[in-house]
């Protein structure tokens, strides 16, 4: 088996931990903190919705930016936290525009979600750094592989 197979397949690999492990990586995060402050029904209350919602981001805007950036052999750090930004913006802004739809008053909705889109955004670009990290060969061999 060639070289390039080899380095294929363990790229291959690379994605997919990387994918099981940064949208888990925020929910992890946010969840020690609500628990370091002894908010132990909260962390699992919103372990489990963010949970959630970061595996459907991931699945419905995370793969196809994955493979967009990969088409056009995009792989820097400023790339992929920018389209963690999009990607939390739009996971916000599809939330949104659903309780909006579901009310009179969308302006209180909107005021009162700004948290909601601070999270949103915070979470997808934790979680773009954490899948950056790990689709890096460096990361896996230990050395700085240049950077």
């Amino acid at each position: 088996m060639g070289a390039n197979k080899i380095g294929d397949r363990e790229r291959r690999w690379r994605v997919a931990i990387a994918f099981l492990v940064a949208p888990g990586a925020p929910v992890c995060a946010i969840s020690m903190f609500l628990l370091s402050r002894g908010l132990e029904n909260e962390a699992l209350s919103t372990a489990k919705v963010l949970t959630i919602f970061s595996y459907l981001a991931a699945l419905f805007f995370g793969i196809p930016t994955y493979f967009a950036l990969r088409k056009r052999n995009i792989n820097s750090l400023k790339a992929y936290l920018a389209c963690g930004f999009g990607i939390g913006m739009v996971s916000y802004l599809l939330i949104a525009a659903y309780l909006v739809s579901k009310t009179n008053f969308s302006m209180l909705v909107l005021r009162n979600t700004i948290g909601l889109a601070i999270l949103a955004t915070g979470c997808s670009i934790f979680g773009s750094l954490v899948f950056w990290s790990c689709t890096r060969a460096w990361a896996w061999r230990g050395d700085d592989g240049g950077v």
